[in-house]
């Protein structure tokens, strides 16, 4: 069994600065002095740039740790390298060109020889030209059971050795800040925040609103993770990547190829990187959707949907005006998953809650009502609401109007009944019929059904 020794302050696993790319991937036969001769440096500067000691039995301990080797030498006393080591990887250090002094000419500046800061850049600063099919700005390409929308970026990076892990990308229209924490050897999950118009938006309205979970919700909602794996060919970087995102089509599939080197910037090592990166993003379509809600049924998509609050709700609006969350008769709400989403995003508290409660019912339930039954739509003051409130109030009065028209045509499209096809008002009329049959004759007793009904599945899906 080889002699090992761990040291005292072990250097961390992974890649060494100021190293030559890519590492070396070690094969059998091969040593340490093998390697070293093979890159034009000597023994002792190989073994400290990846291990810091030339103590035989630490070094031992770094090859079976860090290179993961786990055959023997033929005598036992220290462990060989291999093709089965993973990850196998010897880092070479960049080597030092020794030349002629340059005499300069002329007026110099002085050099302030205490001044050992590093140039103003970031861990990483990254340039992307991308394009996308279809355009940002249209709709995702409708594939049957699935949107997707295609990505194609040309990448140009510079990389700061040993520096934070946080790195900026800029598109055109759009700023991403990318925080990266490595998971194991060449694996890395990445954390991205989007900065353009669409995510600055309801960040500045919840900031109006002075609503603290608003704007914990709107923050959220640019957010984007992925996991990401590279594999060395050769001297270039093969990085499949998946990961999610919040809108219509949240599955991110991507994969790069990417190239290193090294660069010297004002005396501070970086990397420069090219990547050309193709990617989809994915998402069910209406039709998928419909397929999802006739196997686990509407109420559970609406509720799944729910749950995602504002960054779900632009999906679930979507959805309704396909009809995929519109079910028969009073008991099927079709605004009420919107209702849950409006609400959800906007309060996390029990008093903005009961507050919500009241908006919800004078704005969505009574214009509902009123629709169905031909009655004045409500008309309230609205002192004190706040903005947020006062934007709630107008989609809740809105999305009475709108249901109580959906429901009542789709009673009887289901049934294949002809009166499905009448007028808006035609349509209530008839539906104000039928629930007033079914109530014995009695439009008293057919509205406040239909208002219990309406609030009931408001309050259940909201959690109010």
């Amino acid at each position: 069994m080889p002699l090992e020794k761990r040291p005292h302050h072990p250097l961390p696993k992974g890649e060494r600065p100021a190293s030559r790319l890519p590492p070396h991937r070690v094969t059998d036969e091969e040593t340490l002095e093998s390697v070293a001769r093979k890159f034009g440096v000597s023994y002792r500067h190989l073994v400290m740039h990846n291990f810091g000691t030339v103590d035989e039995r630490e070094i031992n301990w770094y090859l079976r740790e860090h290179v993961g080797c786990t055959l023997p030498t033929r005598d036992g006393r220290n462990w060989r390298f291999s093709s089965a080591a993973k990850p196998g990887l010897i880092y070479i250090p960049m080597t030092v060109i020794h030349g002629e002094p340059i005499m300069v000419l002329g007026k110099v500046p002085p050099v302030n020889l205490g001044d050992v800061s590093h140039p103003m850049l970031l861990a990483s600063d990254e340039f992307v030209l991308e394009f996308t099919f279809p355009a940002s700005d249209k709709e995702p390409a409708d594939l049957g059971y699935f949107l997707a929308r295609a990505r194609f970026n040309l990448i140009g990076q510079i990389k700061q050795i040993g520096g934070p892990p946080l790195k900026v990308a800029v598109k055109k229209d759009q700023i991403k800040l990318v925080l990266e924490h490595k998971l194991i050897d060449e694996t890395k999950m990445a954390f991205g925040f989007k900065v353009d118009d669409k995510s600055l938006e309801p960040i500045a309205d919840a900031l109006k609103s002075g609503s603290l979970p608003a704007f914990k919700k709107a923050i959220l909602a640019p957010f984007e993770i992925s996991i990401k794996t590279a594999y060395h060919v050769g001297p270039y970087l093969v990085v499949p990547e998946i990961g999610l995102e919040a809108s219509k089509t949240p599955v991110i599939a991507r994969i790069a190829g990417e190239w290193e080197g090294p660069m010297l910037i004002e005396s501070s090592m970086f990397r420069g990187k090219f990547a050309i990166k193709v990617g989809f993003n994915v998402g069910l379509s209406a039709k998928g959707w419909a397929l999802v809600a006739k196997k686990v049924g509407p109420d559970a998509v609406r509720k799944f949907l729910a749950q995602g609050g504002r960054a779900l709700m632009s999906v679930g609006q979507w959805l309704l005006s396909e009809g995929v969350l519109v079910t028969a008769g009073a008991a099927g709400v079709a605004g009420a998953f919107l209702l849950g989403a409006l609400t959800m995003w906007v309060t996390d508290n029990k008093r903005q809650k009961g507050e919500m409660y009241g908006i919800v019912y004078s704005w969505y339930v009574q214009t509902y009502v009123a629709m169905v039954f031909g009655k004045m739509l409500p008309s309230f003051p609205t002192p004190g609401y706040t903005p947020e409130q006062l934007k709630s109030k107008d989609e809740l009065f809105a999305m009475g109007q709108r249901d109580a028209i959906t429901d009542a045509r789709s009673a009887f499209l289901n049934s294949s009944d002809p009166r499905a096809r009448g007028s808006d008002s035609e349509v209530l009329a008839s539906y104000r019929d039928v629930l007033i049959a079914q109530s014995g004759g009695s439009s008293g007793r057919a509205e406040a059904q239909l208002r219990e009904a309406v609030l009931a599945r408001a309050r259940r899906i909201m959690g109010l």
